[in-house]
């Protein structure tokens, strides 16, 4: 690999690309879990909430687990995060109905609470900040063309045969299984400033003397670990209000996409599968190529505006669909805002981390998902059951977009004074 900085930099990216490819396999199958809770399990409209909501609510726990394996040797962290949360998608093969299916995701997504601070500790230690954004988005981008191509594989063999879902899941979950191990063979330096030497493309981790990040300090409490952090850091307090406000707009709309595809509009899992796996995935990849260098160059909180506002056309397209084609066509601005949103999203919380404080600023961070996704999901699924269509929901949704590229700006307006 070339142009990837530091010998560390390039070590780490070797596992994290590789890493990247597999979770793509399994990201591409979940793509469709909404579509297929309703097509072939029959999900009702709260039933769909409560499944698009689950992981999300799963993150308020982010406070109280991100420390409580700060003292767990990484590769065990992984290894156990591996069979819990992505092996457990065996278990799809036994559902016979949507509560069973929502059991199972909610436990992938619970185990998530753990797994994301543990990556984000190593990207924020290993990736100089110069070309965080580069590195993280080139992996994202070789990510995210797999996923395209597994959600329409997945999408034509359930066309072909509904009930193969049993078998899709369990495989997607052994890929992202060998993610978590590719992520777990990667050594810590243990300060961003540090220089140690890592071999380009090591066959094992044997020789490589480097120690994990130390622990965050530890707060008494989630909750103070909240208030103190918020309170303290006016920046990132700003930085996570507009995400607040994104993360409803997005959450607005995810109960109420298989209500779109399979009731309003008669898609197949194939067309569903260009629509939230093809289209949305090469777009998603193509934009990875420039937004991690346009966060580099212009900074976070321009990306934020630029994505959000992104995300605001797409929802506005959205209320106004009456073909398949258009939704798939739709579904280009939706991975043009992702692909930033991705970016601002992962990269954010280590940006305004002091060092050592990595661990609690993701903790705040993913827990706030958990806040907004008690109210974002019910919201969209009432206001699609209220009105009996999905327009209201997804112009809703537009707005929250909008508020969040302004709250963004203000952000970014405050920052630049240095308040």
């Amino acid at each position: 690999m070339t142009g990837s900085g530091s010998g560390v930099a390039r070590y780490t990216y070797h596992h994290h690309l590789r890493a990247s490819l597999m979770e793509g396999a399994l990201t591409g199958v979940l793509t469709l879990n909404d579509v297929v809770a309703r097509k072939a399990l029959g999900a009702t409209q709260f039933q769909l909430v409560v499944l698009t909501m689950a992981p999300g609510t799963l993150s308020l726990l982010a406070l109280v687990l991100a420390h409580r394996f700060d003292s767990v040797e990484r590769r065990k962290l992984f290894l156990w995060a591996g069979i819990v949360g992505r092996l457990v998608l065996f278990l799809v093969a036994a559902v016979s109905g949507p509560w069973l299916f929502l059991a199972v995701l909610s436990i992938h997504g619970l185990v998530q609470t753990v797994v994301v601070p543990a990556q984000n500790s190593i990207f924020q230690n290993n990736y100089d900040s110069t070309q965080r954004g580069r590195l993280f988005g080139r992996a994202s981008t070789y990510g995210g063309a797999v996923t395209a191509v597994a959600a329409l594989g997945a999408g034509m063999a359930l066309d072909r045969s509904p009930d193969i879902f049993r078998w899709i899941y369990p495989a997607a979950g052994v890929a992202g299984f060998f993610a978590l191990m590719r992520y777990g063979a990667i050594r810590v330096r243990r300060t961003r400033s540090a220089q140690e030497s890592v071999p380009e493309t090591p066959p094992g981790e044997a020789a490589i003397a480097l120690a994990p990040a130390p622990p965050d300090d530890r707060p008494i409490s989630p909750l103070a670990v909240l208030r103190e952090t918020l309170g303290r850091d006016a920046g990132f307090r700003r930085y996570e209000m507009a995400m607040m406000v994104y993360g409803m707009g997005f959450m607005v709309m995810q109960p109420i996409f298989a209500r779109l595809f399979v009731d309003e509009l008669q898609m197949t899992y194939s067309a569903a599968a260009w629509a939230k796996g093809v289209v949305f995935y090469s777009v998603y990849v193509i934009s990875l190529l420039f937004v991690g260098r346009l966060h580099d160059r212009f900074g976070l909180h321009k990306l934020g505006i630029f994505a959000t506002l992104s995300l605001m056309a797409f929802a506005a397209s959205a209320a106004f669909v009456r073909t398949p084609h258009q939704a798939i066509a739709a579904f280009a601005l939706y991975g043009l805002g992702m692909a930033g949103i991705h970016i601002v999203w992962s990269i954010g919380p280590i940006e305004f981390a002091p060092p050592r404080a990595a661990t609690r600023y993701i903790g705040v961070h993913i827990a706030l998902v958990g806040v907004r996704a008690l109210f974002g999901h019910p919201l969209g699924g009432a206001v699609a059951a209220w009105f009996g269509r999905t327009r209201e929901a997804f112009v809703l949704a537009a707005f929250f977009f909008l508020g969040a590229a302004l709250l963004m700006m203000r952000a970014m307006r405050l920052r630049e004074r240095g308040a």
